[in-house]
């Protein structure tokens, strides 16, 4: 048992609880994000088996059974049906390991004596690895070291270019290496592209000790049920076309997917106008979780496109050129990835076995422009699919652009014109909405095809509306227009999130019923295609999506909405709108949508070329970002390598480490504790220490606290814990079996993932708060509670389930068992409805017949997530509602299901 905060191991879940309420433990405040994860890497075991002795028979190894071979049927752990291909993925002895790698350095022998050869020590190194990994520039660190303090330290270097020898003496990763382009035409500068074996850069992706556990090398089918009737795609190897792939290649070979990814973007932000063009390498085995996640370093830096100015007469030639250019540096870096694919080649897995790959491309991850220039197609045509641009806003689904038609329409163009003309070339090209490129890399890759390798994002469109929004009910940790949206400017991705969130809900009442349906369907599009798992079933309702939104789609022009700066009505020409008729197809395809998105390569903007740049003299950028680049990658593979070292030799002693658990210490009951649904965490110290249970009623404008009480132990006593509702029975002024209370005012909470039981989702921080100058009634949130034993959130939907305001959360100072636990006081509300043109479910505060609010005292563990409201403002919102009044001054409801995804899923009703 580990503590899911620091990894520290306990014997049992006693100690962890105890550890994670200990007040001087550094795991007491792990409130931001409660995710359970697993400790340091380990290094693989070393494989049995051997390679023969003879080199000449190489490829007539005898294959030895990997940890993957088996059955075709296997029963995963969730009841669903596996069907496993055949012969696929062997392993043909032993190969290497990052371990292996690291020890058969040139410097091997040296760190026999000195682990840390070429540096003194481990306080060496440390400073070393400080220096190189912070955004110091070179004469910032030689100014540092000059420091008197630093000239007493006993460093084995004492400047930056003593330290960078030292670095260079370090286990190399992948080398960086540069090439000439040759160009036909003129241009302003010599062109240089640096890059770096992509083969080698598999074999690190394959050999890293953090991504281990990460990769899937066997294609396969996975259904629902036994009977093979509904399918369900997860990452690429549950998709149809790495079977297709498969099936293509020889016995016992694997399938290594290759992904491609690049962005053009701005180096100099005040002068210089410079760019930088990177393109980054990954594998489609990785699992798309881990993928996602830019620490873990899944992607990595490939080449560094040259952007170029050209010289010619014709402007509109320069674009061409760029575009030619591109194709041209690419096929110079993917030139190993294109013979593996043809002829195989030998790598080593995780494990350590080596197995016969091929190197098949599966996805290039771009924005839309730069997968035009990809695809060789003009800005008038969409890159994966015959439609042109009269035609995107159509709802039929067009046939695909395969490659091999753009191939025989560019050979077309070929024989008629000459490359060499280049604007006669250009011509010629737009007949067939081709963007003037004579030989896109891709295609002699075996297998590459646009139409597949080309895939949609998971991306939204969103109209312009003159509108002004101010959210409701502010809830912690998600963004407020206090303003407005009306006057956004300079619009971020995430400021669209947090738009999609409340706008439906917003102007419900307000806007027509066929425009909010318009939207709201495009929003409903736009969630289920995020999901991490698909069905057959999901896979229609996503398309039926997109088929209701062509429907009433109309209802935005009506309303006025999209309109030109001259008011004239706009057309749906949109390259994005005609990619979304692919987003099926390819998850049927390639898996689901999340894996291709393209955040990584744009957060890759900072860490790859726009800090080492910064680091540099502005001189030559490629050269010094790639500088930087290798010595970062030998600082963290030689930090890595002995985080693996030291924890092979720590030997953990459960008994030692328990040591220091005392718990008399712990506050009791714990202020971290968990059910199987959710986990909560409230603060060491209350926020009011000690009240009255009368004070505290008046304090939070709660008169009928003390009866709710003294009902609550009466459902205790008849082994009652889960209706709220009924008469109240008790009378204000009840005596109770204690007399004062604890409160808080802020309670986290995480729940799990819908899709994944196994997983946690972010804890969310939800607040009970009394009244103050800024929020006259209280500041509190919106939750909702268990009402049975039988139903588990969030797989029971609202079955079994009620939502209620959150008014209070406090526990009783006393002795009895009441003393032990949290409880708290809510208001409930009913589920009136279901409203058809926002998809929201419709509450209404609960009343008993004295027109008193129903309200009652719940245990905290029967919280399960927090939700989100908004009120109904009908055609216009009253003067005085705000987002500090308006849930108290409203009585209805829409239970906003967009508030996030796992909300979406578990409310959203087809």
């Amino acid at each position: 048992m580990r503590c899911p905060s620091c990894g520290k191991p306990f014997q049992n879940d006693k100690f962890v609880l105890q550890h994670l309420n200990q007040p001087t433990s550094q795991c007491f405040n792990w409130n931001d994000n409660l995710i359970c994860f697993s400790g340091p890497p380990v290094q693989p075991e070393e494989p049995q088996a051997s390679l023969p002795e003879d080199d000449n028979d190489a490829w007539m190894m005898e294959d030895h059974p990997g940890p993957e071979d088996g059955d075709t049927g296997v029963k995963a752990d969730d009841g669903e049906e596996v069907v496993v291909y055949v012969g696929a993925a062997k392993t043909w002895g032993t190969g290497t390991t990052f371990m292996k790698q690291f020890e058969s350095d040139a410097y091997a022998e040296e760190r026999v004596s000195n682990p840390y050869f070429p540096f003194a020590g481990k306080p060496d190194w440390e400073m070393a690895a400080f220096l190189l990994r912070s955004e110091l520039s070179m004469a910032d660190i030689d100014e540092f070291l000059k420091l008197e303090f630093n000239r007493k330290l006993p460093l084995s270097f004492h400047s930056e270019r003593e330290l960078r020898g030292c670095t260079e003496m370090l286990p190399s990763p992948p080398q960086w290496k540069y090439q000439i382009v040759p160009t036909e035409f003129p241009m302003t500068k010599t062109l240089r592209i640096f890059y770096r074996d992509p083969i080698k850069c598999l074999q690190s992706l394959l050999s890293h000790p953090m991504l281990a556990d990460s990769f899937d090398f066997i294609p396969r089918k996975v259904y629902a049920e036994a009977e093979h009737a509904v399918r369900v795609y997860h990452g690429f190897m549950t998709g149809d076309h790495a079977w297709e792939l498969q099936e293509d290649l020889p016995d016992g070979a694997t399938l290594l997917g290759v992904v491609l990814s690049s962005d053009k973007t701005k180096v100099s932000n005040l002068a210089g106008n410079r760019y930088a063009h990177p393109l980054l390498i990954t594998l489609a085995n990785i699992d798309p979780d881990v993928r996602a996640k830019g620490s873990l370093q899944a992607y990595i830096p490939l080449a560094l496109l040259p952007v170029a100015k050209f010289i010619h007469r014709v402007k509109r030639m320069h674009g061409v050129l760029a575009d030619q250019l591109l194709h041209q540096c690419i096929d110079i870096v993917i030139e190993p990835l294109k013979q593996a694919a043809r002829l195989g080649i030998m790598m080593s897995d995780p494990a350590g076995f080596s197995r016969y790959c091929f190197t098949p491309l599966v996805a290039y991850i771009a924005d839309t422009p730069e997968e035009l220039v990809v695809a060789c197609i003009t800005m008038n045509a969409s890159p994966v699919t015959m439609a042109t641009c009269t035609n995107f806003g159509d709802p039929d689904h067009h046939p695909l652009c395969k490659g091999s038609s753009t191939l025989a329409n560019i050979r077309k163009v070929v024989t008629s014109v000459s490359p060499s003309d280049l604007v006669a070339f250009f011509e010629e090209c737009k007949q067939y909405h081709l963007n003037g490129v004579p030989r896109p890399f891709w295609m002699d890759w075996v297998t590459a095809d646009p139409s597949y390798f080309l895939m949609p994002e998971s991306s939204i469109i969103f109209t312009k509306c003159s509108l002004t929004m101010t959210v409701p009910g502010m809830c912690t940790g998600y963004r407020t227009f206090k303003e407005g949206i009306s006057n956004l400017k300079q619009t971020s991705g995430r400021d669209h999130h947090n738009i999609q969130r409340y706008i439906v809900g917003i102007i419900a009442g307000a806007a027509p019923t066929q425009f909010i349906m318009a939207i709201r369907t495009l929003l409903e599009f736009r969630y289920l295609a995020q999901a991490p798992q698909f069905s057959n079933k999901l896979l229609m309702e996503l398309d039926s999506c997109l088929q209701l939104f062509h429907k009433h789609k109309q209802g935005i022009i009506d309303a006025g909405a999209r309109r030109g700066k001259d008011g004239g009505v706009k057309s749906w020409v949109i390259p994005k709108l005609e990619l979304l008729q692919g987003v099926v197809p390819s998850i049927r395809s390639l898996g689901i949508l999340t894996q291709r998105s393209a955040d990584p390569t744009e957060h890759a903007h900072i860490t790859i070329v726009k800090v080492p740049a910064r680091a540099g003299n502005n001189h030559d950028y490629d050269a010094q970002v790639c500088c930087h680049l290798d010595c970062r990658d030998k600082v963290d593979c030689f930090d890595l390598a002995f985080r693996i070292y030291e924890q092979e030799e720590c030997a953990i002693d459960d008994e030692s480490d328990d040591e220091d658990i005392d718990s008399r210490t712990a506050p009791y009951p714990y202020r971290t504790f968990s059910t199987s649904v959710a986990a909560y965490h409230l603060g060491y110290g209350p926020t009011l220490t000690k009240m009255t249970v009368d004070t505290a009623a008046d304090h939070f404008l709660l008169p009928d606290l003390c009866p709710a009480i003294s009902d609550y132990l009466d459902h205790i006593e008849a082994n009652n814990d889960f209706p709220i509702s009924g008469r109240r029975r008790a009378h204000p002024g009840c005596p109770l079996p204690f007399e004062c209370i604890q409160t808080w005012c802020k309670m986290r909470i995480q729940s799990k993932n819908f899709h994944d039981a196994n997983r946690l989702e972010p804890s969310q921080a939800i607040l009970a708060e009394p009244p103050s100058k800024n929020w006259p009634y209280g500041q509190y949130d919106s939750v909702l509670i268990n009402t049975d034993k039988i139903s588990k959130w969030p797989k029971c939907g609202l079955e079994g389930h009620c939502i209620a305001h959150l008014r209070l959360i406090f526990r009783p100072i006393t002795q009895l068992s009441y003393g032990n636990a949290y409880y708290a006081y809510v208001e409930r509300l009913d589920v009136v409805g279901l409203d058809k043109s926002t998809g929201m479910y419709i509450l209404r505060c609960a009343y008993r017949a004295n027109g008193d609010q129903i309200s009652d005292v719940i245990r905290v563990i029967r919280i399960q997530a927090p939700v989100h409201l908004i009120p109904q403002f009908g055609d216009v919102a009253a003067p005085r509602l705000t987002a500090q009044t308006s849930i108290n001054h409203s009585t209805e409801f829409f239970l906003n299901k967009f508030w996030n995804k796992q909300l979406f899923y578990a409310l959203h009703c087809p």
